[in-house]
């Protein structure tokens, strides 16, 4: 018989464990975490514990200022559905209003109002405690 030979998935150096997300808030079913990359910067996102694959809103915050507080890149959407949104928008500039069915943390709104989009946008969100959170 001959004898098989299976390599190494990954070099010892290339396997690095990562800290769990932190929860910042887990109120009404809905968790707010976030995780700290490498470079100083975190992805913050909302969950909906009825929904764990589906994050609400996903966006990445700058490294924490002398106050301890983290400026939000408006202009990185992470949600691919916010990303589309967003390029249908930029190329309807005409559009004089734009209405976000299911706002999550507020991502697609305020990274259009931070770009310039002239029109207004109106947000529609059924869950309180999701607006309190985009609030926060």
């Amino acid at each position: 018989a001959e004898e098989v030979f299976f390599p190494d998935l990954f070099e010892e150096s290339a396997v690095r464990l990562a800290p769990a997300p932190e929860t910042l808030a887990n109120e009404h079913g809905w968790k707010v975490v976030e995780e700290s990359l490498p470079d100083g910067c975190a992805m913050r996102w909302m969950v909906c514990e009825e929904s764990f694959s589906l994050d609400q809103t996903r966006v990445k915050l700058g490294p924490p200022d002398a106050s301890g507080h983290r400026a939000v890149h408006f202009t990185q959407l992470r949600a691919t559905s916010h990303q589309l949104m967003a390029l249908l928008a930029a190329l309807a500039p005409s559009m004089s209003a734009v209405v976000v069915l299911g706002g999550g943390g507020m991502a697609l709104p305020m990274a259009m109002l931070a770009a310039g989009y002239a029109g207004r946008v109106h947000v529609v969100e059924l869950h309180p405690k999701v607006i309190e959170f985009a609030q926060r």
